[in-house]
């Protein structure tokens, strides 16, 4: 990181237009251009779906628990057991762990 950052602070164009003869890379502690090739990429970090982050958790088994559906409103016409069963929360089906998984990658 510190020969990209001497390597850019040797190419400043204000620097280059300033003064008035080439610089040269011999007896100073900067090193050729060519060392820059060596800098390895900086892959972007992936990020968290913040939406699944708050309905979904990763139990300690690896399983995903999330919240029942239907309980929300419109009670009135639900009987007392419906309501009753749609309590706690339940596992993730296994054809939707892939796609919720993908969308908490640290989790």
């Amino acid at each position: 990181m510190r020969i990209a950052a001497k390597l850019l602070l040797a190419i400043d164009p204000i620097e280059v237009f300033f003064t008035s003869k080439p610089r040269s890379f011999k007896g100073s502690e900067l090193e050729p251009p060519a060392a820059a090739k060596k800098v390895e990429a900086i892959v972007p970090k992936m990020k968290t779906k913040k939406s699944a982050a708050k309905r979904f958790t990763i139990r300690n088994s690896g399983s995903i628990k999330r919240g029942q559906a239907f309980k929300r409103h419109i009670l009135t016409k639900k009987s007392t057991k419906a309501k009753r069963h749609l309590r706690g929360s339940v596992q993730v089906h296994e054809a939707d762990v892939r796609s919720v998984r993908r969308m908490m990658p640290y989790a």
